[in-house]
């Protein structure tokens, strides 16, 4: 097969990892929305729970790791909302709450799409009022199709909590070890609440991720075979670079240099592509660091493949002409 011919394959196989890479990211992201949210949005783990003080919470608040995000409920669809870290929820507009937020004990609020209507432009700013009280909306919330996001309203917990009847409020520490630090020690009342949602029904993990790594091992089986029949291709170059007294090293780079083109672009434009046309509203920072770390696996493995390829084309020894 001719150079060019394998260039273009490899492009299109690399292309179509970066679609699955993304496929993977975009589809789990969905799953883990879709089970916390007939959920209540809250993890399987979470700690429904009241206080008797607002000093209480506070510390609760104050211990959050990373991953856990506490929710005052207003009502069942209103709700305050607090996190140390990082939380995030698909956006039709805007954005959600930031640490910072919390720190500035504004009044920003996030609403769902079915209170776009009560929104009102004063000075320049999209006010919602709730109970005649101005809140400041700085995004909306929101799925690809209808859900009970649509009808949520969410406060920052700091700035509501003088609103608040603290001692009816039912507090939930959304979380993924039920024996969370946070709770060490607290003055808390702790409610027994039956988990729902719909990955008790649904392996919804099992079902699509096995196809979706059996695709990423058969593409990845490709993309390795191509790269073979192109160091096949040029391994008279190659045995050349050794008979001239190159460094393998050097080989190795300047052989994938050319060859990066093919792959490491098209891979990066697949994984973009599928992610701005089916998962801009579910792809957040964590999951495009997965994604880099994936493709940066990806150029390793290769790279390793080539060095061994052309240590056991340079010690073959013999010049062979087409």
């Amino acid at each position: 097969m001719s150079k060019k011919k394998i260039n273009i394959l490899t492009a299109a196989s690399s292309l179509i990892f970066g679609v699955i890479i993304a496929l993977i990211v975009v589809q789990y992201s969905k799953y883990e929305y879709l089970s916390d949210l007939t959920n209540g949005l809250y993890k399987d783990n979470s700690v429904y729970f009241k206080v008797n003080d607002t000093d209480e919470a506070d510390r609760i608040m104050d211990k959050l790791s990373y991953n856990e995000v506490i929710f005052g409920e207003i009502n069942d669809d209103y709700r305050a909302v607090y996190f140390n870290k990082r939380y995030s929820l698909p956006m039709k507009k805007g954005r959600f709450f930031r640490k910072g937020d919390f720190k500035e004990n504004n009044n920003y609020v996030v609403i769902g799409s079915e209170h776009e209507s009560s929104v009102k432009q004063i000075d320049g700013r999209n006010i919602f009022n709730y109970e005649g009280v101005d809140f400041e909306v700085i995004g909306i919330v929101g799925m690809d199709i209808a859900s009970p996001l649509d009808k949520m309203i969410f406060f920052n917990m700091k700035n509501v909590e003088k609103y608040m009847a603290i001692e009816d409020t039912l507090f939930v520490l959304s979380t993924n070890n039920k024996n969370s630090s946070a709770i060490d020690n607290a003055d808390i009342q702790i409610y027994d609440v039956p988990v729902v949602g719909v990955h008790r029904v649904i392996n919804y993990k099992v079902a699509v991720f096995v196809i979706a790594y059996c695709c990423v091992a058969l593409t990845l089986f490709c993309v390795v075979s191509l790269l073979y029949m192109y160091l096949g291709n040029q391994s008279n170059k190659i045995k050349a670079y050794g008979i001239m007294g190159f460094r393998r090293s050097y080989i190795v780079y300047n052989i994938f240099k050319e060859q990066l083109k093919y792959i490491l672009v098209p891979v990066i434009v697949g994984a973009a592509i599928f992610s701005l046309a089916d998962g801009r509203l579910y792809i957040g920072i964590s999951h495009i660091i997965f994604m880099i770390m994936m493709i940066a696996l990806l150029i390793v493995f290769l790279l390793i493949i080539l060095e061994r390829k052309i240590r056991n084309i340079l010690r073959s020894g013999e010049l062979f002409y087409d």
